[in-house]
């Protein structure tokens, strides 16, 4: 009975070809006829079929874990070599597009922004649903000053926004884009659509003002960009903006206010010393002009003199 089941399992585990083959076994002294079994059939199809890749899970969990523990302490290359090291160890892994996403991410941080926007459109290639990617890829193309593109994809984004704070930060970046390409009546719909959503956004109505400005609606745009340094003494970029624009008016004592108002927000900006440096000349105060000019150089703005700023 045992010998019947032994030769049923040998017949399950043979080829569905029919006959059974014979095998040769060459030794010394001799050759050996036999007929072949389980052991042959499976060694010839191991020497047929390729060997598979068994991926080493444990080593990819731990490149993982180290690559955020990298990113969390800002060691970006290292993260880099990391989830590197991870795609190279488990190439198939489904989460290799969370892998590949912050690759992308870190080349964005490092401003290596052509190389994630092959990254990211590599990624919506194969899922053009990915959302956060869409995002990064939008924000690369305004950085790059592709405003086209960055358009394109709030405009898909836009249609698939899940959540209200998604759908404002939509909107932001493409009234962005759409400055950078001078329609200036999108923008403005745009923003204040935003405003309507969100009253308290000031980067929208930093950029409505400007916009405004653009428009040709000088005191329109002048009250927006006043109300909100009213409503946040320091903001320094709403600062820096009126600032600019007394310039452009000549309106020099008002400038060198808000120049003043800003460095004290923000006293390492070197751009700023350059541009209070011009307005003092223009006041007529050498001296200080000169002190700013040299505040500039220290903190690495070319070295001017007084000649240069006129």
């Amino acid at each position: 009975m045992k010998k019947i089941i032994w030769l049923f399992a040998l017949l399950l585990s043979l080829p569905l070809s029919g006959a059974a083959q014979i095998v040769v076994d060459l030794k010394k002294g001799g050759a050996e006829m036999r007929m072949k079994t389980v052991d042959d059939y499976r060694r010839e199809r191991a020497e047929k079929e390729p060997p598979q890749f068994v991926p080493d899970t444990v080593a990819y969990r731990d490149h993982l874990v180290r690559a955020l523990n990298a990113l969390h302490a800002d060691s970006l290359e290292e993260a880099r070599n990391l989830f590197n090291g991870a795609l190279k160890i488990y190439p198939k892994a489904p989460t290799n597009f969370v892998v590949r996403h912050n690759l992308c991410r870190i080349n964005m941080a490092q401003g290596r922004i052509k190389e994630a926007v092959e990254g990211l459109s590599a990624l919506l290639s194969d899922k053009p649903d990915a959302l956060d990617a869409r995002m990064d890829r939008a924000t690369c193309y305004l950085q790059m000053g592709y405003a086209k593109g960055c358009v394109q994809d709030c405009d898909v984004l836009l249609r698939k926004a899940t959540s209200d704070s998604l759908q404002h930060r939509i909107l932001l970046l493409r009234a962005a884009a759409q400055m950078q390409q001078k329609a200036w009546t999108a923008a403005d719909h745009d923003l204040r659509t935003l405003l309507s959503l969100d009253p308290l956004q000031e980067d929208a109505s930093l950029l409505l003002a400007m916009c405004l400005r653009e428009e040709g609606k000088k005191q329109e745009a002048a009250n927006r960009l006043d109300l909100i340094i009213n409503q946040n003494p320091r903001n320094a970029d709403a600062m820096l903006l009126r600032a600019g624009w007394y310039e452009e008016e000549k309106q020099w004592a008002l400038a060198r206010y808000d120049y003043d108002q800003a460095l004290a927000l923000r006293p390492d900006d070197a751009q700023t010393y350059l541009r209070r440096a011009y307005v003092l000349a223009k006041l007529g105060n050498d001296t200080l002009a000169r002190q700013d000019l040299e505040q500039a150089a220290k903190l690495g703005a070319p070295r001017l003199t007084l000649k240069d700023l006129k």
